[in-house]
C-alpha cells in the first residue's frame, strides 16, 4: 500500500454511512491503488465519489469490481484519458457510501 488514508468525517442518512476520507498516494502503483470497504469502515460500498485535489490534470476513478482506485490523466488522443505513471504523488479526496 503506496497511500496513507484519513478519514475526516462520517455521516449518517438512514441506514446508509458516508465516510469522508483523503487518501495521499505517496508512490502511485500502476493498475490502481487497492482500496476496499474495509479500509473505510464499511461492509460495502454503495456508491464512491473520488476526485484529484491538487489542481493537477489528472482524474480519480474508483473501479469497484477491482477494488482499485485509479488515476488518469489527459492521453494523446483527444478526449482519451491514459492511466498516470507508476510513482506518482496525489491526494484524492474519497467519499464512500455504504453499510
Amino acid at each position: 500500500m503506496a497511500y496513507d488514508l484519513t478519514i475526516e468525517d462520517t455521516e449518517f442518512m438512514g441506514a446508509v454511512k458516508a465516510r469522508y476520507a483523503v487518501i495521499d498516494i505517496t508512490s502511485y502503483t500502476s493498475g490502481g491503488e487497492d482500496v476496499s470497504p474495509n479500509d473505510v469502515g464499511l461492509n460495502r460500498f454503495q456508491s464512491v465519489t473520488a476526485y484529484v485535489r491538487d489542481g493537477t490534470n489528472q482524474v480519480a476513478q474508483y473501479d469497484e469490481t477491482s477494488e482499485k482506485l485509479r488515476l488518469l490523466e489527459s492521453g494523446d488522443g483527444a478526449g482519451a484519458l491514459d492511466e498516470v505513471g507508476s510513482g506518482a504523488s496525489v491526494s484524492v479526496r474519497f467519499v464512500g457510501k455504504g453499510k
